[in-house]
This record gives C-alpha cells, structure tokens and sequence, in this order.
C-alpha cells in the first residue's frame, strides 16, 4: 500500500500541532479507553487536548524551559499526557520501569534529566537532583494548569520542529546506553505518513510504552486519523484484553503473536470477528506466522527499524514472507558493500546525546547512518534482514540483550577466572560455561547456583533461563577475549 500524507495534516508540524488538531477533528470520539479500579473510563479526544494543554501550562511554570524530563512509569493515559507534554515543554526522556538504581543514575547524568513522571514505587531510585512528579496527582496538575489559564495564562511559544523534544535511550555499539536525539520533525514523518490508517479505527495497545516502536508508531500514530486506544492492563494478558476490548488492530512481537495460535488460541478465537491487523516488530517473523494469521483472515504486518530512524524505516504492508518491508517515502535504505543495512531521511536522528565521537561513527561520510544489521534489497525495492553485526541478542518477545551487561553480574557469583558466555539457544537467553578442572556435575552446580543468585538483580528482560556447559575450551583472541560465534 502507498504512503501518503493525511488530509489536513500538512500543516501540523510538531506533535503539539497533532494533539490540538485531534482534539479538534475529533472531538467526542474516543481517544483512550481504559479500566481503572474495577471501572471502565474513557476520554475523549477533546478532553486529552484539553489535559494537555493544561498539563503543559502547569510544567511550563514549574520547570524551566527546555527541561529534561523522564518518565518512567507504567502504562496508562498520565503516560500518555506526561510524554506528550514534556516533548512540549522541554525534552521527554522515556525510561522503563525495570531500571535499576545504577542504570537510572547514569540515565539521569547522561541526559540531564531535572525532573521526572514516576510512581511512588520508583521514587527511590532518583538522586537529590532530580525533582519528582507523581504521576498519580496528573489530575491535581492538570487542575492547576487549567486554573492558570483561567487567570489568563498561555501555553508557551511553539517549539520549532527541528529542535530536540526526546532523548530515547539505546544500545550503542560498544554496550554503552546512548541517547537517541529525535525532533518533532523526526516523529511527525513516520506519524504523517498512511501507515496508521492500516490499523482500523479501534486499537489495543499492550507494549511498554517506553519503547520507541509503542510509543511513537502506535500511541502517536494514533492520533493522526483518530484512532480509539484501548490501554491495556498488563502486556501479560494481552489476550484477555483482546477479548475485553474487541480491537481492530493490536501491536505485538513474534512471541505474542505466537502465542495467539498456541496457548491462547481459544481467546484468540473469540476475537477474530473484529481483529483485522496485527502490526508486529521487534524480532524476526517466521512463516508459520504468516501463514496462521492469513489463514484466519488477519493481516500481519512485519516491519524494521531502530530507534536512530525515530524508529520505523519500513513496513511489509504487501505480506512478502520474510521481507521487512520497503522503505517508507521518507527516507531511503541502500546496502553498503560489506552488507550493512544504510539509511537517509527526515526519520534519521541528529545523532546522540553528549557523544559527538558516538554520532560520527554512526554516519557514513556521506551522511547515511548505518544502522549495523546486515540485509539486502531486492529489484523490487523490498529489504531482507539477514543478520547482526554486533553482539546484540534479540529475544523472540523483542527484548534486546547486551550480553556483556549479563556476563557483568553472572561474573559477581562465579567462580573468579570462569570461562563462560551468555547467549541466545533455541531461542531462550541461556548462559555458557567451561567446565575447566571441574566435572560436569560439579559445573552445572555452580552455573546454576550463580544464576539463581544473578537472576535475584537482574531486570526480568535480562534473566537467564537456561544453563549450558562445554568441555572443550573456547577458542579465543589474541586479546584473550572469547570469540562469541564458537558455542
């Protein structure tokens, strides 16, 4: 399907342009529905524009302009307002709510976050500097904003599209967490383009918000043909609320996906009536997928891209098996000689935050960023991902692991001098260890005993589910440095 721009949104240049115009186009329809202590709510396009503005005007005098603002907290509408608003005021920094308090510090210094939407259960993970919103007063917020314009108070100047309104942190190449510089400009060319009009008029969202992918190509998108989001309760029962909400469309990866044909294929069966789309990414999709979902009259819809393209370069609207899509008309992909995925548009990132060595290392000289993923393209324009250059594992329910953070803290419970790596087998995270002097029985103790012990401090995402052992050594480098390819 073609990409096009949506009638009446050429003059909306910013996401404050496309929030104040959904609330307007919109009006009464329903933008967010969800349940709240036993109760259904919903609020309608024209109240989120109001709570917004409201919002807005309330950060506007309680933080300074261009403030860093984080946002970490599950999902929910005051996710939504907060993320909204501090794009606006200043720059949101989306963090997950499974940071730790050593991550969350080095989040904070890196992207000079000075204030922060979170919950009561998170507040302990911030330093002294780092001022607290509670995210369960939004309304006492709210209220106070909507009471100084009353008085006469005004939303602050529009910023201008190109400036910096997010800082979405990612994985660099070396392990480090870089922060993603992305402009309205950048957001508003995936959210202009036609692919939102594919996913019906009623959605269900049950990824973390805190992923570009939700964030940007969902919740956002969303608002650009006013699309109703049912905001679900748990990304665990993304099925139940399936059957809760009747969606037209629902966000997914693989693994989610898959689970709909196998173990919630009975509440899989009471929705088909009404799911039409299932948008997934993430991870890579295998036939049997699309072969299930065709099978039940459901398009699956597979894309690429990262958080460096704001983050969608493509999406297979055509349901080529295996394809990731071709690229969307606002940017161009090319394959570098040695095979490496490349590409230029208005979605690009203006690079990473404090980290000019990073942000030129990250384009050719040229001006292409590449991305790091190997793949090809076809006559046709269509991109096949055929694999990754660096360490990075992803997990069949997109999660994106560094193993080196992993092998950090199974390090801590091992003993000292262990040969071992972690890496993906039969697509679990599993760790590996040389047996060395000890027997297999004594190795397999051990390893399990220091993954029970890792597994107690690491992030859900990050734990070991799986333990191997090997007799032979590995084969290493120079350097000493295990080389990662040999199991």
């Amino acid at each position: 399907m073609a990409y096009y721009k949506i009638e009446n949104m050429d003059n909306c240049l910013t996401v404050r342009d496309m929030v104040l115009r959904s609330g307007e186009v919109f009006s009464e329809r329903d933008a967010y529905r969800f349940e709240r202590q036993g109760v259904d709510c919903a609020v309608s396009f024209k109240q989120f524009a109001e709570d917004y503005r409201g919002l807005c005007v309330y950060l506007a005098q309680k933080c300074s302009a261009g403030s860093h603002i984080g946002i970490c907290a599950g999902n929910s509408y005051e996710w939504i307002l907060s993320y909204t608003a501090a794009m606006d005021i200043g720059v949101a920094v989306p963090i997950s709510v499974e940071t730790d308090s050593k991550e969350m510090e080095y989040l904070c210094s890196k992207a000079d976050i000075t204030a922060v939407f979170a919950h009561n259960e998170q507040f302990g993970l911030f330093g002294d500097g780092v001022e607290i919103l509670d995210i369960s007063q939004m309304q006492k917020y709210i209220d106070e904003g909507k009471a100084l314009i009353s008085q006469g108070a005004q939303m602050p100047p529009a910023k201008d599209e190109k400036a910096l309104c997010e800082i979405l942190f990612t994985s660099g190449t070396t392990g480090a967490k870089r922060g993603v510089m992305l402009s309205s400009a950048n957001i508003m060319s995936i959210v202009k383009s036609s692919f939102p009009n594919l996913i019906g008029s009623l959605t269900l969202s049950a990824l973390p918000f805190s992923h570009g992918f939700e964030a940007v190509c969902h919740i956002l998108a969303s608002l650009n043909p006013g699309v109703t989001v049912c905001i679900a309760k748990s990304n665990l029962r993304y099925a139940y609320e399936m059957v809760k909400y009747q969606p037209q469309s629902i966000y997914l990866v693989p693994m989610q996906a898959a689970g709909l044909l196998t173990v919630f294929s009975a509440l899989f069966e009471k929705c088909k009536g009404n799911l039409k789309t299932i948008v997934c990414g993430g991870a890579a999709i295998n036939a049997g997928l699309y072969e299930g979902f065709a099978a039940a009259g459901i398009r699956l819809l597979a894309g690429y891209g990262l958080s460096e393209c704001s983050p969608l370069v493509s999406l297979n609207t055509d349901g080529t098996v295996g394809s990731a899509g071709k690229a969307a008309p606002y940017c161009k992909v090319r394959i570098s000689e040695g095979g490496l995925i490349e590409v230029k548009g208005d979605n690009v990132m203006e690079g990473y935050y404090k980290d000019e060595k990073a942000t030129k290392a990250a384009f050719t000289p040229d001006g292409w960023l590449i991305t790091g993923d190997l793949g090809r393209l076809t006559e046709q324009g269509d991109i096949f991902i055929t694999g990754r250059v660096k360490n990075l594992i992803i997990l069949p329910n997109g999660e994106n692991i560094i193993p080196e953070e992993v092998e950090e803290v199974l390090s801590r419970y091992l003993p000292g001098g262990s040969d071992f790596i972690v890496l993906e087998d039969e697509e679990k995270l599993a760790v590996q260890l040389y047996v060395g002097e000890m027997t297999e029985q004594e190795a397999l103790a051990v390893l399990k005993k220091a993954v029970d012990e890792a597994n107690t401090v690491l992030p859900t995402f990050k734990r070991i589910s799986k333990t191997l052992i090997r007799n032979t050594p590995y084969e290493k480098t120079a350097l000493g440095k295990i080389k990662r390819e040999i199991k």
